[in-house]
């Protein structure tokens, strides 16, 4: 019964991976909070302020918050003044 739970787990998870790589909407790439947490490197207060001011759209799908990569990018050059763009593992790298 443990290695069949294990199993399970380890499936779980690949599916997790294989999902969040071909995630998008209207053929722009989603990222959920984690990722643009870790992206922009602030906290979760902050986003959730970021949020709450209406700067940043964001889709809320099954209890979950989502944003556009091209809203992402929009909001970066709009605050910050520059223009940066997503490398190959959604890390922001200045153009």
């Amino acid at each position: 019964m443990k290695r069949i739970l294990e199993s399970l787990e380890a499936l779980n998870a690949k599916l997790v991976t294989v999902m969040r790589a071909d995630q998008r909407i209207k053929g722009d790439v989603v990222l959920d909070n984690q990722d643009l947490m870790e992206i922009l490197k602030i906290s979760p207060r902050t986003l959730q302020r970021i949020r709450n001011s209406g700067k940043l759209p964001y889709h809320k799908m099954n209890k979950k918050n989502y944003y556009l990569k091209s809203d992402v990018e929009k909001y970066i050059m709009e605050h910050f003044g520059k223009d940066m763009s997503f490398g190959s593992d959604n890390e922001v790298s200045e153009v």
